[in-house]
């Protein structure tokens, strides 16, 4: 253009200017009409600017003009390009410049209606380099009026928006009719006045509302509703929080938001439609937000229907398309109305506002709708949202006894059936329901929580102070009960005895006659009995010299071997003495289970033994102990919201048989295996007479001994329990004077037995 105006400039406008007017002619524009409306524009913009130049320009605008809409329909091609980069509203600017002239209007006009028509045209795109190949352009309607609606406004507001009323109620039905509700929609908003006004703001106000009918016409009805129920509700909301409120149409409104109530629940109820997308993401609480603050003499009824509609919908299995093949569908699971839990502020609004006993049908029904579908902590949430904060007459009466139905419903539902809370948080809110709105329900809750989870859920509930001082008086005496109940299974817990366990420990003062470092963990550890390991042989007879006097003692074995015959030596230690030990006092007992052995020979290690942390005594009875001292801890904090009657009565009810969620996974206390002995030997240094294993004297002597208990005590009920040797205990009066044999053993405790008549000789 640059070159053109120098040419201009040195043979003057009159040689130059006739040229330019043959370039805008039908071939070109059919062949590439955005590359026609941008060479009109540069032109107008550079040269066509000067005075001089402006009949040139009128020419070119005028041959423009007759070329996007010819006088004639039949003068009318379909381009070879789209449209949907076409310079719109550039070209309307053109019709802003300058004077007002009188042909200005009608041309800006017949822009607007070639444009429509060209965006409804279905056109063959060429491809790349190759001629032969085209793709189709889908068509889309005159979706650049959005882009263009300042430059729209303004050529309506200097020429008259009647004038141009045609064309907008045109383009709008264009937008409809290839799906583009939206944008019709949102080019209403765009052109609606801002403010209220008489004159022509009313014409353009009618005209907006024309436009607004056509478009909400064509999206809120029954077939729209049940291809997508969420996009139809949010359409409506879209058009009442915006146009609704710039085109001041009250009967509009009032038969727009008609239309969607009676798709979304019908008059007839036959006529119900299970839609094609779930209703997961409909904006309940926006549609509900809308008939707050409506004063219409049918919204009350509106909101109903609304609202049953959408317990109805959220019932429905429904078969929803997959990805983008028509024919792949997926069900989805109903889940029942749970979008009223985040509704729930505007409808409590609502029932104030329209009475809360006309929608109780609707509150009750949602309930039991969520607890059939297995959501009855939602159900538990919906009445703790609609509670009212504080009793009262009137409405709030209603209003609570609503709350109780729905109450009633949900804790039938949870207490009767495996819809269980699983959280802290879940049963808290279950007590608080159960003591605000149906106390008929704790009994059955109190012979739940005897089998509830007493360090996760029972204990932290009734010692949570904060929780208490919150309740009324109801929940506060149903937390009585449950801590009572809560005392009384913490107490049967630490009842129960822990027995004993056997353990492979050396006294410390046999101990001490062994020096070597190699395996002094091992003579310390009480859980492992043998020791054996791959060693050079010329060490073997310094660890039987270290080992002597244990070995002397009777405390452990020796041995140098080759495992089958043949190969590396090993050596292995055994003990020989095992020691039954009270769990209640294996506090101080300690082990090397959980670190490697130690050897002067890493490389002589035996990695054939299984490793001592699996087979650690102490730890599989030191959880036992810990919970002990737990449970005594916490016995001792639930007495302090205990009455004095209650804790003088602590500990006379037994804890139900079939508990077990506090035990599970515990190993019993109470379970211990019996001492290893071997035929024909005694332990000498066990109290515990029934730990040592005898010879052949052993039936007669229990023979003796049972049948003189007999005759002797057959009033008495139960055994003495055996004497258990506490070898932590620095005060227990063990003596060992010296090592006897299987014969001296089973005669000496022969001879003390009959000194004791306990021993009956069988002829």
């Amino acid at each position: 253009m640059d070159q053109v105006q120098s040419f201009i400039d040195q043979f003057g406008a009159d040689v130059i200017n006739p040229t330019f007017l043959p370039s805008i002619n039908a071939t070109r524009f059919s062949a590439d009409p955005t590359g026609t409306a941008n060479f009109l524009i540069k032109y107008c913009k550079t040269i066509g600017i000067k005075e001089s130049n402006s009949q040139l320009t009128e020419n070119l605008i005028r041959a423009f003009v007759d070329l996007i809409c010819p006088p004639h329909e039949a003068g009318r091609r379909v381009p070879s390009k789209s449209v949907e980069s076409f310079p719109l509203n550039a070209i309307l600017g053109l019709f802003l410049c300058g004077d007002k002239h009188s042909n200005s209007m009608a041309q800006a006009k017949r822009v607007l209606q070639g444009y429509i028509w060209l965006s409804c045209q279905h056109i063959s795109e060429s491809v790349g380099y190759h001629f032969h190949s085209h793709r189709a352009v889908a068509r889309k309607g005159p979706q650049l009026l959005l882009t263009a609606a300042p430059s729209l406004v303004d050529l309506c507001d200097k020429f008259g928006w009647k004038k141009n009323e045609s064309v907008l109620v045109e383009a709008t039905e264009k937008l409809c009719l290839y799906g583009k509700t939206e944008n019709a929609i949102d080019l209403v908003n765009k052109i609606a006045p801002t403010t209220p006004s008489s004159g022509g703001i009313c014409e353009r106000s009618l005209i907006c509302s024309r436009m607004a009918s056509i478009a909400c016409q064509k999206a809120v009805n029954a077939a729209q509703f049940t291809a997508d129920p969420t996009g139809t509700a949010n359409f409506l909301i879209k058009y009442r929080n915006t146009i609704a409120m710039k085109i001041r149409d009250p009967h509009l409104t009032e038969n727009i938001i008609g239309a969607f109530v009676d798709s979304m629940c019908p008059p007839d109820k036959a006529s119900r439609h299970i839609p094609s997308k779930n209703v997961d993401s409909f904006p309940l609480d926006a549609i509900l937000r809308l008939f707050v603050g409506d004063e219409h003499k049918n919204s009350g009824i509106l909101v109903k229907r609304i609202l049953e509609g959408y317990v109805w919908l959220s019932c429905q299995r429904i078969a929803e398309s997959s990805g983008y093949q028509s024919y792949s569908h997926r069900d989805v699971t109903p889940k029942g109305p749970h979008l009223l839990l985040m509704a729930a502020h505007s409808l409590v609004s609502l029932c104030h506002k329209f009475g809360w006993k006309e929608h109780e049908g609707v509150l009750i029904g949602s309930a039991e709708k969520l607890c059939m579908y297995g959501n009855a902590d939602n159900a538990l949430a919906l009445v703790e949202k609609l509670a009212p904060s504080t009793s009262s007459s009137g409405g709030t009466c209603e209003r609570s006894l609503i709350c109780s139905r729905m109450a009633s419903i949900a804790c039938g539902k949870i207490l009767g059936s495996s819809q269980r809370p699983t959280t802290l948080a879940a049963y808290k809110k279950l007590v608080k329901i159960i003591g605000n709105y149906c106390p008929s329900f704790a009994p059955r809750f109190i012979a739940l929580a005897e089998h509830l989870d007493v360090d996760s859920i029972l204990y932290p509930l009734v010692t949570d102070s904060i929780f208490r001082s919150a309740a009324n008086d109801s929940t506060k005496s149903f937390l009585n009960t449950l801590t009572n109940c809560c005392a009384q299974i913490l107490h049967s817990d630490a009842s129960i005895d822990l027995g004993s366990i056997v353990v492979w420990v050396i006294p410390t003062t046999n101990r001490q006659f062994s020096l070597n470092n190699v395996y002094s963990s091992f003579l310390k550890c009480p859980c492992r009995k043998v020791y054996d390991w791959q060693v050079r042989k010329s060490d073997h007879r310094g660890f039987l010299a270290d080992l002597g006097p244990l070995i002397r003692m009777g405390e452990v074995k020796a041995e140098s071997y080759q495992p089958r015959g043949r190969g590396p030596y090993h050596f292995k230690i055994t003990k020989l003495k095992p020691r039954r030990v009270p769990v209640a006092s294996m506090g101080g007992l300690s082990c090397s289970c959980s670190t490697s052995s130690s050897s002067r020979y890493p490389s002589y290690r035996s990695h054939q033994q299984p490793t001592a942390s699996q087979n650690c005594i102490l730890k599989q009875h030191r959880a036992a102990l810990s919970k002990r001292r737990d449970d005594e801890k916490k016995i001792g904090v639930v007495k302090a919201f205990l009455s004095p009657e209650q804790q003088s009565k602590l500990g006379s009810r037994k804890r139900p048989a079939n508990h077990s969620p506090t035990n599970a996974g515990r190993t019993n206390p109470v379970s211990v295996s019996a001492a290893p002995a071997c035929a024909g030997r005694i332990i000498p240094f066990s109290k515990n007479t029934a730990t040592a294993c005898a010879g052949p004297y052993s039936l007669a002597i229990r023979s003796g001994v049972q049948g003189q208990l007999h005759s002797q005590h057959a009033a008495k009920k139960q055994k003495t329990t055996p004497e258990v040797v506490n070898l932590l205990d620095d005060d227990d009066d063990i003596c060992i004077e010296g090592v006897l044999g299987p014969e001296e053993a089973i005669a000496k405790r022969r001879k003390e037995a009959e000194d004791r008549s306990e021993i009956v000789e069988i002829s």
